[in-house]
């Protein structure tokens, strides 16, 4: 019975460890909701406010995609390699009827926001869920917009930032949320790392719905396509010696 050479058969183990693919997730690091008064007097951040048993200020957005006084801020630390993809998930739990009789589902748009290549912003969150003390990084800091959604149901909202993110490897970075409600003052609410509205029971929660990056490891490249190939043929030529 002819073998594969040990050589060729080492390859083609190796080769097959370096084309699977596989995701991995990243989770914040810190994350904030921020409001300032309209006014614009008082800025007061929120780190998983408990407002009463359905209202729980973990992340929001609203009243502008550009300014608007609501916005989060979420900071991620970034892996050492390019992916193939990439993917921003936030989970919506806010539902009608959640902040009293006849009160409508929060709808809105969601933005995302990003500072330059190379000026990354990092955050920490404040010791109290509700501090009046807290600075918000500046909103010149983020000048381009990733991607700007619609967000009208409960459940993970998703924006890919493939791009985005193997630019900035290794780097420990913050993206801005914007959002514009639709109609009425009620907003989208989502989940904090901390899964605080979930803790606090609050309607159309689900355990672990942080937010999170989703990533996905590259497919093979040509140079993994040409080695298989060449263990091929070194294979072939092996069996013609027998």
């Amino acid at each position: 019975m002819k073998q594969i050479p040990a050589i060729v058969f080492a390859g083609l183990i190796s080769l097959v460890a370096v084309t699977s693919v596989y995701g991995d997730t990243i989770f914040a690091n810190d994350d904030v909701f921020v409001e300032t008064s309209t006014d614009g007097l008082t800025t007061t951040t929120y780190d998983g406010y408990v407002l009463n048993s359905q209202v729980v200020f973990g992340l929001a957005a609203a009243n502008g995609v550009s300014t608007g006084r609501r916005r989060s801020y979420i900071e991620f630390t970034i892996g050492p390699d390019p992916v193939a993809s990439a993917t921003f998930m936030i989970y919506n739990y806010w539902g009608a009827n959640m902040g009293g009789g006849g009160n409508p589902a929060g709808s809105g748009s969601l933005r995302l926001r990003a500072t330059p290549v190379g000026t990354p912003v990092t955050i920490t969150e404040p010791a109290l869920t509700l501090d009046t003390t807290w600075v918000p990084p500046a909103d010149g800091s983020f000048t381009s917009t990733i991607n700007t959604i619609s967000v009208t149901a409960i459940g993970w909202q998703s924006i890919d930032v493939t791009a985005w993110y193997n630019a900035r490897l290794n780097q420990t970075t913050t993206l801005a949320l914007r959002g514009q409600q639709v109609g009425g003052s009620d907003f989208p609410i989502y989940e904090d790392r901390e899964n605080t509205a979930f803790l606090n029971g609050s309607d159309n929660t689900i355990v672990d719905a942080g937010p999170r990056l989703v990533t996905v490891v590259p497919e093979p490249s040509s140079l993994a396509l040409a080695t298989l190939g060449t263990l091929a043929l070194l294979g072939f030529r092996h069996r013609r010696h027998f």
